[in-house]
């Protein structure tokens, strides 16, 4: 086999290898692009799906049920004990001229953790939900940005592999022109017409892939799967070069949904403990349940701060690894531009091929397709970055059932 037979199948092989790992997911393809009727930008796509999602109106439903339990709750504390907060109840002087019962009477600590603490676990009740609808807004958004980008891959790549059977076509045409002329054997031959196969092959996949991605990002939306739509914002490459772990870290440690569900559980168990010591001696249950909750609470947050951090750093790393997977990219086709313009030079001075020069311009858009393979992972890495220094991400519980993630709260 001549070295350009084995150019060509390499060039196929590599083709095949670099589609089989593009990031797919559930549409409608190119060929319907002519009947497209309207048009989003990722952000406007991102606002249909919120628009359009049944979780969040799920979740939307039980906040305000929730919320206005609290409302009756707060306004009949602040009547009775004739307060303007529920935190200054236990100051107030009609809370302190209740009768006090025996400290030893269980039923005077139950009372007054009915007056003093329920309310306020109440309350953080309806602020966990508000947050974990937060958290779960920014899932969704993060599904409709990875279908989105998928798309525009999708189509990237279908450009440059519409270029590369150009190119495949041409060396198909000149390897038969070489057979004819007993330059090549018929086995040489075949392998160039197996390089112009594969790109077909590849392009295929691709239009499927495509096909899926968009049923993928319509199910996101809310959208019928006939629905017709083009995608308005182009495949940018973000700008990585300011970012500051440690300012992450920093923002994350305050925002995390987990880092705030925590300390409220623990301004929840001091408050209740402070309470249980009013009425119990050290040895007694109640205040040993009491100093394990608080402890236990103080525990989590310690851990998940531990958990909060690492996930900010290694949502960092992920994002340098695909920046400088992407600059390396960049420097492949430079270099292989510079092959291009070289044996382009050999072949206007006679001590070249044009099949050199088919074979400079393939490996140019092999490089092109890992790059926009590469532009792709870094949008989404970005995003996941992003998101890990605000307030994260819902646990698979909450994705799994936000449904039953708001009951509990309600109930």
């Amino acid at each position: 086999m001549t070295k350009s037979g084995k150019k060509y199948k390499a060039a196929a092989l590599l083709i095949s290898a670099v589609l089989s790992v593009t990031l797919l997911a559930p549409g409608v393809g190119l060929a319907a692009e002519e009947s497209f009727v309207r048009s989003f930008t990722l952000e406007e796509a991102e606002d249909y799906a919120l628009k359009n999602n049944d979780g969040l109106k799920e979740y939307d439903q039980n906040i305000d049920k929730l919320q206005n339990t609290f409302d009756q709750t707060e306004y009949s504390l602040k009547r009775k004990f004739r307060v303007s907060d529920i935190d200054k109840i236990a100051d107030s002087k009609v809370f302190k001229n209740m009768d006090k019962a025996p400290s030893t009477e269980v039923g005077r600590y139950d009372t007054d953790r009915k007056i003093l603490i329920a309310p306020k676990e109440l309350r953080t009740q309806l602020n966990n939900l508000k947050d974990g609808r937060a958290q779960v807004e920014e899932g969704i958004k993060i599904a409709v940005d990875k279908d989105y980008y998928a798309i525009l891959e999708d189509r990237q790549n279908h450009d440059v592999l519409k270029k590369s059977l150009e190119l495949a076509k041409k060396g198909e045409s000149i390897a038969q022109v070489q057979f004819d002329n007993g330059m090549i054997t018929k086995e040489e031959l075949l392998q160039s017409k197996i390089g112009v196969t594969g790109v077909k092959t590849q392009i295929n996949q691709t239009q499927n892939s495509l096909n899926k991605d968009m049923l993928s990002l319509k199910k996101q939306m809310g959208l019928p799967a006939d629905a017709l739509f083009k995608l308005e914002t182009s495949l940018t490459v973000p700008d990585v070069s300011d970012i500051d772990v440690e300012k992450g870290v920093d923002s994350a440690l305050e925002k995390r949904m987990e880092i705030m569900e925590d300390k409220r559980a623990i301004d929840i168990n001091e408050q209740d403990f402070d309470l249980i010591e009013s009425y119990y001696t050290d040895f007694n249950f109640q205040y040993k349940d009491g100093q394990l909750k608080l402890d236990n609470s103080q525990a989590k947050l310690r851990s998940d701060k531990h958990a909060v951090e690492q996930d900010v750093r290694q949502n960092y790393i992920n994002l340098m690894n695909a920046s400088s997977a992407l600059s390396v990219l960049q420097q492949n086709i430079d270099a292989e531009k510079e092959s291009l313009r070289v044996v382009q030079l050999k072949l206007k001075y006679g001590v070249g091929t044009v099949v050199d020069v088919l074979n400079a311009q393939q490996s140019i858009m092999e490089c092109r397709l890992e790059l926009a393979k590469a532009q792709h992972m870094l949008g989404l890495a970005k995003i996941n970055y992003d998101v890990s220094t605000d307030i994260g991400l819902p646990g698979v519980s909450q994705t799994g059932g936000m449904g039953d993630a708001a009951q509990v709260a309600v109930q």
